[in-house]
């Protein structure tokens, strides 16, 4: 297992929201639906089910997040391709509306053709814009990353256009976010390169 160093990276990007990345430790209890959260107060709630049984070409799917959309939906991304860090990788997702029991069809949110993309992280902010955060790999190890975002003001049914969140390679990421009380959030990330 590779070590990595913290770093504390203070990122100025063109957004009303100053982000910055952290390496963090963080330990969080599972966003649990309404009616679970009266019925299971003080302990946590968990139920499993498939969003899909198999994707015809992509035989390997990993690395998967979870949101709330505004409005009650839940919305899921992964990576997925023949395999890790394979040149056909591209970042899939599906929604559950709520009230429903079925995840929607699985459908491409982010494809880069050539490359090998990883590590989705999609996050709701207190403002209700959906964040979605990814890994490019620019080479053909995570040392060869750069972390891009894209962010939904529509409850992720547009996005906006992809921007690099950091230039330099090296960076991974794998948690969503936390808010601070003053509306900055951290995203936790570590050095691939250290």
């Amino acid at each position: 297992m590779r070590m990595t160093n913290s770093t504390l990276v203070n990122i100025k990007v063109q957004i009303p929201i100053r982000i910055f990345i952290a390496i963090l430790c963080l330990i969080m209890m599972p966003h649990a639906p309404a009616e679970a959260v009266e019925k299971h107060q003080d302990s946590p709630f968990y139920r499993e089910q498939l969003i899909f049984d198999e994707i015809p070409g992509r035989p390997q799917c990993h690395a998967s997040t979870i949101t709330e959309l505004p409005g009650g939906d839940l919305m899921a991304a992964w990576f997925a391709g023949a395999h890790e860090k394979a040149k056909d990788v591209a970042i899939l997702s599906s929604r559950l509306q709520a009230g429903s029991g079925k995840w929607s069809t699985p459908a491409i949110l982010n494809d880069a053709p050539g490359l090998s993309e990883g590590n989705p992280v999609l996050y709701t902010d207190p403002r209700g814009r959906v964040w979605f955060f990814y890994l490019v790999m620019y080479g053909d190890t995570w040392d060869d990353c750069r972390i891009h975002y894209r962010f939904s003001d529509s409850g992720g049914l547009a996005w906006s256009d992809e921007k690099t969140l950091i230039s330099k390679k090296g960076y991974a990421l794998r948690n969503r976010p936390i808010t601070l009380n003053n509306g900055t959030f951290l995203l936790p990330a570590a050095n691939e390169m250290l």
